[in-house]
């Protein structure tokens, strides 16, 4: 068992390094098949609710497909250069008044939701904090 949890990261470590080394043209058509699916359940009218994806997932391809797409992933971390996850049920969402209408802003487009339910490879817990 011990062995097995060992190994389990250094075998996710290693698809995803597989993926950024491969040739070019798959490497590519790759990122492209990610987009295609990522921005198919994505793309929604502005007064509708917020996309939310959930992974049972250790890796990270779900977020590189959102960087390669421009979608942007709210996922409960706040900060950039060390960023903290924060548990509660703050409701932090990007919204925008749309020119001409007052009180009604709109959802942002390309954003969405994100719950990695298991965690990830590159999340430490730091002192009761998970970064």
């Amino acid at each position: 068992m011990e062995d097995a949890l060992n190994t389990f990261p250094t075998s996710i470590l290693k698809g995803e390094r597989q993926l950024i080394s491969a040739f070019i043209g798959k490497r590519e058509q790759a990122f492209n098949h990610l987009v295609t699916f990522l921005m198919s359940f994505a793309s929604r009218a502005g007064p509708r609710e917020r996309l939310h994806l959930f992974t049972t997932n250790y890796d990270r391809y779900v977020e590189a497909g959102a960087d390669v797409a421009g979608l942007r992933l709210i996922d409960r971390f706040v900060g950039t250069l060390a960023p903290v996850f924060r548990a509660s049920r703050l409701d932090v969402d990007l919204h925008y008044n749309p020119p001409g209408i007052r009180g009604e802003p709109r959802y942002l487009e390309g954003v969405a939701r994100f719950t990695k339910l298991h965690g990830s490879v590159d999340w430490v817990d730091c002192g009761q904090t998970i970064r």
